[in-house]
């Protein structure tokens, strides 16, 4: 799968744009699922916003800029090729963006407790105290986790939704 496109570019107050650090792909093959391709397109952004310190910070509060609407564009291109509603392709992409967003927003903030050797005051103590049974045994049989494979699992629920939408749209 080759993606081609241009890179972001530097704004004059400083901030990336991490929109257009995502190459704009080429829209899915004929006979590449857009499945495939919306998959690849929420890793290139989860990459692209773990690019600075701050990225998924900076581009939450960033108003929108060329880059972003591009992949907003693209994004809003291939549903509606892949038979969602106008309504549905809008908020769809929304929702692969609002998620890729809040998960580096997590990653980024656990990273940046880490780094200043704290946890978020009170879990570790909370979760001894016997209070959360379930969640202790729960994260206790589940061990370290995983951003690359909770990431993967969110977005294969995205996926999964959408398709299960676009099924059910199509069976009207």
């Amino acid at each position: 799968m080759a993606h081609q496109g241009q890179a972001g570019t530097a704004r004059p107050d400083g901030r990336g744009d991490a929109g257009g650090r995502v190459r704009r792909a080429a829209p899915p093959a004929p006979d590449e699922p857009w499945q495939d391709w919306l998959r690849d397109l929420a890793w290139r952004l989860r990459r692209s916003l773990r690019t600075h310190r701050d990225g998924a910070r900076i581009f939450a509060g960033a108003r929108p800029v060329r880059g972003t609407l591009q992949v907003l564009d693209q994004l809003a291109a291939v549903l509606l090729r892949a038979g969602f509603s106008p309504q549905d392709a809008l908020r769809n992409g929304g929702v692969v963006v609002g998620y890729t967003l809040g998960f580096v927003l997590d990653e980024q903030a656990a990273l940046a407790l880490a780094a200043e050797g704290t946890t978020p005051e009170g879990v570790g103590s909370a979760l001894a105290s016997g209070e959360y049974p379930v969640l202790s045994e729960v994260l206790a049989s589940v061990g370290r986790p995983s951003p690359d494979a909770d990431f993967r699992h969110g977005t294969e629920l995205m996926v999964a939704g959408m398709s299960a939408l676009s099924a059910a749209a199509a069976g009207r």
